[in-house]
């Protein structure tokens, strides 16, 4: 008997005429029908594209797929109407030019569900590509200075200027600058909006200033960037400036510390967001202070990342601003431009400023009225003015350079606490290969208060400077006045400084040694654990340094690659300013890898003598122990190298031990690794072996922990005197 057929569902066909923008566009790129990709390619012209997707939401079981023929019309000028159109609507029907436009001619769109799905098209068109074609295209997406470019030039939806309307090399300077920075911008203008907002958004994106020249009668387009010279500005105090209007500086608590900058991805077309924190500004401020920027011609994350921190920087710097109104000596400054501001009433001396806006009065008038605000690349080089002479001494001093400080890798510890409240997964985000910088000061003295802490990858002042915390507490410190051992734990202390300020359950740093305070220390000594975390206890002769740093440092929020060398600079900073970048010194630190190594074992002794020198009698066997330690349990802090104690072990570290020829030098003779326990006996006969069986009376053992590819950053190193020869 003959079965019948069960209609199961249904497929859906349908034509479609969708108008996507205005048009000619570039090229076609890419269709997307809900969340999945129909096609992606490189169409520029007029054409019909196949696509034959069947299985796109499921096939038939499901919500189908995609399957038949698209006409795309580019809209030239030249543009015939559209063939399937004329079959549905009869003729004449409209060209459609000047739009870009999609057909979709009877095709198979779905199964099973009769609600369509969202088509979006990925389309390209580099504004204004025949002036200075050149700098056109960055990476897929538009230079600024041609978009802004073709608002003002464009007689279809532009302004409709000429060419001879605009400073032509002021613009190419701009579309170079922008091209070198890889700055370029894709947007979506879905919905009505000026000619003149659209310029605005473009130049709140880039940070620049378009205005008409006063001079040429011109549209001059300027970027703000760190490109000029300071000793050639123009200078405007009391012999130009007719009056001032305002002047104020915001305080701690009026700054921003975390800046969410939105971006809209050009290939998802998705609104994605990245956050940049200041964590040094955040810890001052005992909080997030947050604010959200939307930049949505942005259409990549590195470029969203540098906008970000330039947001940041900006709005974590407590910057002046100012209303004044100036004579017509001021007339030749431009927006965007800067100049060096002089006040003796506020005791400011040669403060570079910035202008955002201007208004150049009447010819009647000759006043020019400036909002400009302190320049964020100069602003740590802002002075103030010595007051007048008067038979009072002034008790706050021109800053000086520090004499004394450190520089450290951050240990694990203090980055997994202190920075990231303990959260794993914030943790687990950060490559293990990472270093991160910190450093901290002794006080100068000489009323200084706080300092600026500044990194570079060179030893150069450059544009690879980038500032850290802008307003670091200096270190409370002291040092040794006598001698210690590796097991000395109460340290006699001398020439204390601000140790007062120092709590206790901290660690402090002696040379290249962490210890932990089991109290707080007094003036005259202070009582310790030795060898935390990643150190091993070390002897230090008197005159050491101690610093007491735990809440007292100054910090880089950048994430560095570990083993390469970094400086480091601390501008100090009193009432009287900020010392200039140039007049201190850059200190190099190369940056281990005390965030992803594991520690070191604790406590290794040989035939249970901790840091023994010999074996005693000959052809006796080294039983060597050791205890575990576990670099993510950040609990043990308190925990020193020395002790008994096991902790962990951290999961996938193992130990290994090198036997090296001689106690100092020598060759390498033999490698254990990958040891999971908490000993391992070296007998005589496996040494003598080793050594080929050949009598030996000294040897060097270096031990350490290995974890992932990544020994830990200290080892133990034990000479001995040992005797075996059979």
């Amino acid at each position: 008997m003959k079965g019948k057929s069960v209609t199961i569902g249904w497929r859906y066909h349908l034509g479609i005429h969708m108008v996507a923008s205005q048009g000619p566009v570039d090229a076609v790129t890419g269709i997307k029908v809900g969340e999945s990709m129909l096609w992606e390619g490189n169409i520029t012209a007029s054409s019909t594209l196949s696509v034959n997707k069947p299985e796109l939401f499921g096939g038939d079981k499901s919500q189908g797929g995609v399957v038949g023929d698209i006409d795309l019309a580019f809209g030239e000028a030249a543009q015939p109407p559209n063939a399937y159109l004329q079959t549905q609507q009869g003729s004449p029907i409209p060209a459609y030019r000047g739009v870009m436009s999609f057909i979709l001619k009877q095709i198979y769109l779905a199964a099973n569900n009769p609600y369509i799905k969202p088509w979006a098209f990925r389309v390209k068109r580099i504004p204004a590509k025949t002036w200075y074609p050149e700098k056109a295209d960055i990476g897929g997406d538009a230079n600024p200075a041609h978009i802004i470019y073709e608002c003002l030039t464009s007689d279809r939806w532009g302004l409709g200027y000429t060419s001879g309307n605009l400073d032509d090399a002021a613009f190419r300077a701009a579309a170079d600058t922008l091209y070198s920075e890889n700055f370029g911008l894709s947007f979506v203008l879905a919905e009505q909006t000026s000619v003149k907002e659209l310029i605005n958004t473009v130049l709140n994106h880039i940070d620049g200033a378009l205005y008409l020249d006063q001079t040429t009668g011109k549209f001059t387009l300027k970027l703000v960037r760190n490109d000029f010279d300071p000793a050639s500005l123009p200078i405007l105090g009391p012999s130009n400036i007719v009056r001032m209007e305002s002047f104020s500086r915001p305080g701690i608590a009026d700054l921003v510390n975390q800046v969410t900058l939105i971006y809209q991805e050009r290939d998802s077309d998705k609104k994605i967001s990245v956050t940049i924190q200041d964590l040094g500004m955040i810890a001052m401020q005992q909080g997030v202070v947050p604010t959200t920027i939307q930049y949505l011609g942005i259409a990549n994350a590195t470029l969203a990342n540098n906008v970000a921190m330039r947001e940041l920087k900006t709005l974590t710097q407590p910057l002046a601003r100012l209303k004044l109104i100036a004579n017509r000596e001021s007339f030749d400054l431009k927006p965007g431009g800067v100049f060096k501001f002089t006040w003796p009433d506020l005791g400011i001396v040669e403060m570079v400023m910035r202008i955002t806006t201007m208004d150049f009065g009447t010819l009647n008038d000759g006043e020019v009225t400036i909002d400009a605000v302190e320049d964020v690349f100069v602003s740590v080089q802002s002075v103030f003015a010595d007051p007048p002479l008067t038979l009072w001494t002034d008790p706050i001093s021109l800053p000086v350079p520090v004499t004394d400080y450190f520089l450290l890798t951050a240990p694990y510890w203090l980055i997994a606490t202190q920075f990231l409240g303990d959260n794993q997964t914030a943790i687990d985000s950060i490559d293990v290969t990472s270093a991160f910088l910190l450093g901290g000061a002794k006080n100068p003295g000489s009323s200084v208060s706080s300092y600026e802490f500044w990194t570079s990858t060179n030893n150069a002042d450059d544009s690879n400077d980038q500032p850290g915390s802008l307003t670091s507490l200096f270190t409370p410190t002291a040092t040794l006045s006598a001698a210690i051992t590796e097991t000395t734990t109460t340290l006699a202390l001398i020439g204390a400084i601000d140790i007062n300020q120092v709590a206790n359950n901290t660690i402090a740093l002696i040379e290249s040694e962490l210890i932990y305070l089991t109290a707080a220390p007094s003036a005259s000594s202070v009582a310790v654990v030795r060898g935390i975390l990643h150190t091993l206890p070390k002897a230090h002769a008197a005159g050491s340094r101690i610093w007491f740093f735990q809440d007292f440092f100054g910090h880089s929020e950048v994430e560095f690659a570990s083993q390469i060398t970094m400086y480091a600079k601390f501008l100090t900073e009193t009432g009287k300013g900020v010392l200039p970048k140039a007049n201190d010194t850059w200190r190099a630190l190369t940056l281990n890898q005390s965030w992803g190594a594991p520690y070191p074992p604790g406590r290794v002794t040989i035939n249970n003598v901790l840091r023994s020198t010999s074996i005693a009698g000959v052809n006796t066997d080294a039983s060597i122990a050791w205890y575990h330690r576990d670099r993510s349990d950040t609990s043990a802090v308190n925990i020193g190298n020395d002790q008994s104690t096991n902790i962990g072990p951290e999961a996938g570290s193992t130990i290994t031990i090198r036997v090296y020829s001689l106690k100092v030098g020598g060759s390498l003779v033999k490698t254990y690794s990958g040891l999971t326990g908490t000993s391992f006996n070296y007998t005589a006969a496996q040494a003598f072996i080793d050594n080929g069986n050949v009598a030996f009376t000294e040897r060097r053992l270096e031990i350490f922990s290995v974890r992932g590819g990544l020994n830990s950053v200290e080892k133990h190193v034990i000479s001995l005197d040992w005797t075996v020869n059979a």
